[in-house]
C-alpha cells in the first residue's frame, strides 16, 4: 500500500501575526475598507492595540488630522485602495505625511508621521478581490533628518548675502576720509554697531553649520551601516538559497514521476523564487561593492563602450522587434566598467518595458550642456506616472509589479550610485503608456 505524507495543516493567522513587516489586511468593501489583520510591527509603530482596530472601518481608525487643514492622507490612500479594486493590480503610493492618533494616555492629539505605502490585491480562482495588503514602511525619520537638512543648508546660503552686504559696508568704511572728528564719532558708532552684526551672524552661522555637519555624519554613518547590512545579510542569505534550490531540482529529478501536475508547480514555483532571490543578492552585492569600490578615471570612448551592450542585446531573439537608433555619443572621462553598468541597466529597463510593443523604439544619445555631456537612452514603451518619481532610485523601489514586469528593484539605485560618484546627476521624464526617458550627466572635466 503506498503511504501518503500527511497534510501539513498551517496556522495562517499566526505566520500573519508575527510578520516582521508593517501592514494590515484589508475587505475590498469600499468605502469602509474593514480591517480584518494587523501585524505586530504595525500596531508597535501606530500606537495602537490590536482590540481596537480589527473589524473596524480603516478611515475610522486612522482619520486625518483635524488640526492639518492640508491633510490629505486620507483621500490619497482612498483612492489608491480605489484603483486597486478597480484594476486590480498592485498600486504603490509616494511618500505620504499620515499623521496618527495618540492614546489618551500619552496626551491624545496627532503624531507627524511619514509613510511609504503599498496596496496589494489577493485575489480567489473566480479573479475576484478577496482581501487588500496594505503595506507600510515608516520614514518618517529619514523624511525629517532630510528636512533638517535642508533648512540649515537653506540658512546657510540666504545668509550669505547678509555677510557680502556687512563686508562691503566694512570695505566702503575702511576707504572713507575720517579726518574729520565729528565724522569719526559718528560713523565710528555706526562701524560698532555693523562689526557687533556681523560677530552675532559668525556665531550664528558657526552654530548652525556644526548642526549641519552632524546631520551628514549621521547620515553617512546610516548610508555605511546600510551597506554592511546588505554585503552581510546577502552573504548569509546564500548558503540556504542554494541549498533550497539544489534539493528542489533533486526532488524534480529523482521524484518528478511520482508528482501529479500540482506538485511538479508546486516544486517549480519554488526553484524560480529561489533563482528570483540570488538574483536579488547579486544585485544587492553588487550595489554594495560600488559604494566602496574607488573610480578608475580613464579618457573613455563611449561609442566603443555602447555598441557591444547594443549588439548584446539585438542578438537575443525575443527582442527582434525592438529598433535601437544610436546617436553620436560624446567621449567622457570615468570608469570603464562603472559606466558600462550604468549603460547596460538603462538600456536593459527600456528593452523591458518597451518589448511588449509591435513598433518598440529605443534611442540612445548625447548631447552637451554647460560643463558637462548629458547621455539619454529613450524609449516609447509603458512609462510611468511621474508623481511616483520620488522612489524611482530607492533600492528595492518598484512602480510596476513583478508579475508584469521581472526586476529585483536595484537597477536604477545602482544606476545612480555609480553615476553619483562621478559627480554626476541622473534624472528622468515619462508619460503612462508613451515611453520613458532617462538622463544622466556626467562633467567634462573633473
Amino acid at each position: 500500500m503506498e503511504s501518503k505524507d500527511p497534510v501539513i495543516d498551517i496556522d495562517y493567522q499566526k505566520v500573519f501575526e508575527s510578520s516582521p513587516s508593517l501592514f494590515l489586511l484589508l475587505l475590498p468593501n469600499s468605502p469602509d475598507f474593514t480591517i480584518i489583520g494587523v501585524s505586530e510591527k504595525y500596531l508597535a509603530a501606530t500606537l495602537t492595540q490590536r482590540n481596537e482596530i480589527i473589524h473596524k472601518k480603516l478611515f475610522d481608525v486612522f482619520p486625518d488630522n483635524p488640526q492639518d487643514l492640508t491633510a490629505n492622507g486620507v483621500s490619497n490612500l482612498r483612492q489608491s485602495l480605489e484603483r486597486v479594486v478597480t484594476f486590480k493590480k498592485q498600486d504603490i503610493m509616494p511618500t505620504q505625511k499620515y499623521d496618527i492618533p495618540l492614546p489618551v494616555n500619552q496626551g491624545g492629539g496627532f503624531e507627524e508621521r511619514f509613510w511609504d505605502p503599498k496596496n496589494t490585491p489577493v485575489l480567489n480562482d473566480d479573479n475576484s478581490i478577496a482581501y487588500i495588503i496594505h503595506k507600510v514602511e515608516d520614514v518618517t525619520a529619514n523624511v525629517l533628518l532630510q528636512k533638517e537638512v535642508q533648512r540649515k543648508s537653506n540658512f546657510i546660503k540666504e545668509n550669505e548675502d547678509r555677510i557680502n552686504i556687512i563686508l562691503n559696508a566694512l570695505l566702503k568704511y575702511t576707504t572713507m576720509d575720517f579726518s574729520d572728528k565729528l565724522v569719526v564719532s559718528e560713523k565710528g558708532d555706526e562701524l560698532d554697531a555693523i562689526i557687533c552684526g556681523l560677530n552675532s551672524l559668525i556665531e550664528e552661522l558657526e552654530e548652525h553649520t556644526n548642526l549641519l555637519r552632524d546631520a551628514n555624519n549621521e547620515l553617512e554613518y546610516a548610508n555605511k551601516e546600510l551597506d554592511s547590512f546588505s554585503y552581510s545579510v546577502s552573504h548569509d542569505l546564500r548558503a540556504p538559497l542554494r541549498a533550497i534550490n539544489g534539493y528542489s531540482q533533486v526532488l524534480l529529478e529523482d521524484y518528478g514521476g511520482q508528482l501529479d501536475d500540482n506538485g511538479k508547480h508546486t516544486i517549480d514555483v519554488i526553484i524560480r523564487n529561489a533563482q528570483k532571490m540570488g538574483a536579488l543578492i547579486d544585485d544587492l552585492l553588487t550595489f554594495s561593492r560600488v559604494g566602496k569600490q574607488s573610480l578608475t578615471k580613464l579618457a573613455l570612448n563611449i561609442e566603443k563602450l555602447v555598441g557591444p551592450i547594443v549588439a548584446e542585446f539585438t542578438a537575443l531573439p525575443h527582442i527582434n522587434t525592438v529598433e535601437f537608433r544610436v546617436a553620436h555619443l560624446e567621449n567622457v572621462e570615468g570608469d570603464s566598467s562603472m559606466l558600462k553598468q550604468v549603460f547596460a541597466n538603462l538600456i536593459s529597463n527600456a528593452v523591458k518595458y518597451s518589448g511588449k510593443k509591435t513598433n518598440a523604439i529605443i534611442d540612445i544619445g548625447s548631447f552637451k550642456k554647460n560643463d558637462s555631456v548629458v547621455y539619454y537612452v529613450k524609449d516609447n514603451g509603458t512609462g510611468f506616472d511621474m508623481k511616483y518619481y520620488g522612489k524611482l532610485f530607492n533600492v528595492f523601489q518598484r512602480l510596476h509589479s513583478s508579475y508584469e514586469f521581472e526586476g529585483t528593484g536595484v537597477g536604477l539605485a545602482l544606476v545612480q550610485r555609480i553615476i553619483k560618484k562621478h559627480n554626476g546627476e541622473v534624472w528622468a521624464e515619462a508619460e503612462l503608456e508613451k515611453g520613458a526617458t532617462f538622463y544622466f550627466s556626467l562633467p567634462i572635466k573633473y
